[in-house]
């Protein structure tokens, strides 16, 4: 299982903003209020003080043009983990137990359900953006992962860079592809589910919760 990238801390407090995110995703306004979110979550936990963590007894901090590159980036994919996390976490509460149902039944087991993350389908949407820069960036000798590690950074950067349009058309087109999977898997609710004692059915929601909530 991945590690989380937030600290126990930091999961509870983006957990206050979800509902926040979720009214502002019905009026239009997600990224926006993504953006905000990380805004407020870089004033508690500055992304300096995180990526030059060994240097923070110096202040200020003399930072190279090489080392103000690095933060840049290290601040779009913080944004990006941010939007994701929001609207990722916003959609899944809603969907917990019929989740549970779907894959624990599926697979005998506790096991997670493949998702569509916002840099893939941004790279689905707009795969000659991608390539071009992918293009420019690749050397001889990188193996298959290393590719698909360099195609995911480049897909996230440049969705960070994206107006917020298109942030939102990526978003859209990632609930319908999450959709598409819910309706594949609607033979086996359907099918399966109706043989389960109440009891039963609530132990595998539980089970399932204590994975999805990393």
């Amino acid at each position: 299982m991945p590690r989380s990238w937030t600290t126990v801390e930091q999961k509870a407090w983006l957990e206050t903003k979800i509902a926040g995110f979720a009214d502002a995703r019905t009026r239009g306004r997600s990224t926006a209020y993504a953006k905000a979110v990380h805004h407020a979550f870089a004033e508690v936990w500055p992304e300096l003080d995180e990526l030059f963590a060994h240097r923070t007894s110096q202040r200020p901090i003399n930072l190279s043009p090489g080392d103000v590159e690095e933060l840049r980036i290290y601040q779009r994919k913080r944004g990006v983990q941010i939007l994701s996390w929001l609207q990722r976490n916003s959609t899944q509460r809603g969907r917990l137990a019929n989740r549970a149902v779907r894959v624990l039944l599926r697979n005998h087991g506790p096991r997670r359900r493949r998702t569509y993350q916002l840099g893939e389908v941004y790279n689905k949407l707009y795969p000659e953006k991608v390539n071009a820069v992918y293009q420019e960036r690749k050397v001889d000798g990188l193996s298959r992962g290393q590719r698909l590690n360099l195609i995911k950074k480049i897909s996230e950067e440049l969705l960070e860079d994206e107006t917020d349009e298109v942030k939102e058309e990526v978003e859209r087109e990632q609930d319908k592809r999450r959709d598409e999977l819910d309706t594949k898997s609607e033979s086996i609710d359907n099918g399966e589910a109706g043989g389960l004692d109440e009891l039963t059915l609530q132990q595998l929601v539980d089970q399932l919760a204590t994975q999805l909530w990393l």
